[in-house]
């Protein structure tokens, strides 16, 4: 029985080592749901939310969700200024902003072409105020 303790004790530390290795190595994913999978599979292995591993992985995953959210907001947005507005600013909390802190490779390129939508926008608006 000791031995089985042992056994499974072992396979349970080998499991935990194999999930970090494989945490360190998703740390570069843009796949949300692997990533919550995989944050699921190392705290069913008991692993501490305020581990290294554990704790980036959380991280990255809260980022992408929101980066995601904003990036699609953008996406669709219509040519009212005011949505496009609210999605700019959503888009720029979200680190859409620049190459560094954005996770999705066309992040920055989407927010600055919703940039210059509004801009265009904004002239075009101006400009109808000022005929009228």
């Amino acid at each position: 029985w000791l031995n089985h303790l042992k056994e499974e004790r072992q396979s349970k530390e080998a499991n935990k080592a194999d999930l970090e290795t494989l945490g360190t190595a998703m740390l570069a994913s843009v796949d949300a749901s692997a990533l919550q999978a995989l944050n699921g599979q190392m705290q069913l292995q008991g692993m501490s939310v305020n581990e290294g591993i554990l704790a980036e992985l959380l991280q990255r995953v809260q980022t992408l969700l929101r980066q995601e959210q904003s990036f699609e907001a953008l996406r669709v947005c219509s040519f009212d200024v005011n949505e496009l507005q609210k999605a700019i600013m959503s888009a720029k909390e979200a680190g859409l902003s620049s190459t560094t802190s954005s996770l999705l490779a066309h992040g920055p390129r989407l927010l600055q072409r919703a940039i210059y939508r509004l801009g265009l926008l904004q002239k075009a608006a101006a400009s109808k105020s000022t005929a009228a």
